[in-house]
């Protein structure tokens, strides 16, 4: 069953429930709220009728021997009802972020508040980056928190990119590389060339959409104009292909958003195409994105030789292939995305040594 979203907006005094949480946050942004996820509408209109209050966590009572003085801590709660904060302390509950934040985004309490749209799922994240920053930095061996979540999933490359943001997920892939770093810091050390491949999860998304402008001269300034377009109407591209055609004073641009995204893209590629030259547009729906992420991937062939290999052994077709340092994605047709998870997990993480 689908969730629902509740929110309270203090200073105007009113409430409501939201059947996505993308409208939730919209009525949300830069306003003084609470909001909460809940599974029915019935659990929903209790926690608003009860005062729309956030229930503080209890805190696990544990024995001075069960405190490690070495390590470092991070949390995330909302029971101050501004927003999400973030903290990272010492064993003795002293607040850290002061060391690697400039002195204007710690608040009173030594802590960190992200934007007023995030979720607490996201604060933990972020708290878990500031504590590798933080680890990096002092070299300390151990960190600890409370998110499964974050700790057992998103740390370790595990999500659901269908139902998370860009920028979630733009920074969980940063901190599962950091995670990998920090516990084979043995191995890899600052500056050091990644001699060794390590992989760190697969993921997918479905419900993409691809847009080619074909036919576009060859011009400086032009992909600019695209695309400048596209994020004024606030379009999130993620997968970015420019090739050459026949003649080689014509390129093709193509690129993938989101499908609830496509139809408006579409009608702005069409209006971009006449301004530019472009001779036209085509769309292909029901796409689907799968990566393989991991360290130093870019620089070794062989491994995103093995991906293509493995996905091609399945009968599964490749459509637009992006490489970096830190991920493999391959944009492949909708109906294949879950045969070639199983396949790329039981070649990269199954028989990982």
């Amino acid at each position: 069953m689908a969730k629902v979203y509740a929110y309270y907006l203090v200073n105007s005094d009113t409430s409501g429930i939201l059947e996505n949480w993308e409208k939730c946050r919209k009525v949300i942004s830069k306003q003084n709220a609470r909001y909460k996820s809940f599974n029915n509408i019935k659990e929903a209109q209790e926690w608003l009728n009860a005062g729309a209050k956030y229930e503080k966590k209890e805190k696990k009572k544990i024995s001075q021997n069960d405190i490690d003085c070495s390590a470092i801590y991070f949390d995330a709660g909302t029971g101050r009802g501004n927003g999400v904060e973030v903290r990272i302390t010492d064993y003795k509950g002293s607040p850290l972020l002061y060391k690697i934040l400039p002195k204007e985004k710690i608040n009173e309490h030594g802590n960190y508040y992200v934007a007023k749209h995030r979720t607490n799922n996201y604060g933990e994240l972020v708290g878990l980056y500031a504590a590798l920053v933080y680890a990096k930095k002092y070299e300390i061996k151990k960190i600890f928190g409370d998110s499964l979540l974050i700790l057992n999933y998103w740390s370790k490359g595990h999500y659901n990119a269908s139902n998370l943001e860009f920028e979630t997920i733009k920074l969980i892939k940063k901190v599962t590389l950091m995670r990998e770093k920090f516990e084979n810091q043995n191995i890899y050390t600052e500056g050091e060339a990644m001699e060794k491949v390590k992989i760190a999860g697969i993921t997918s998304s479905k419900n993409e959409g691809k847009i080619t402008l074909f036919g576009v001269p060859d011009k400086p300034g032009i992909a600019a104009k695209v695309f400048s377009r596209l994020a004024k109407e606030k379009i999130s591209t993620d997968i970015i292909l420019q090739s050459s055609s026949i003649n080689k004073e014509l390129n093709n641009i193509s690129f993938t958003v989101k499908i609830d995204d496509l139809k408006e893209a579409v009608a702005i590629s069409e209006q971009i195409k006449e301004k530019i030259g472009a001779e036209g547009v085509l769309y292909k729906e029901k796409i689907a994105k799968v990566s393989v992420v991991g360290i130093g991937l870019k620089s070794h062939y062989e491994t995103t030789a093995e991906i293509f290999d493995t996905l091609a052994e399945n009968g599964i077709n490749i459509d637009m292939i992006s490489c970096s340092e830190i991920n493999v994605s391959c944009i492949i047709h909708e109906d294949d995305v879950n045969k070639a998870v199983i396949a790329l997990h039981k070649r990269f993480i199954e028989n990982e040594d």
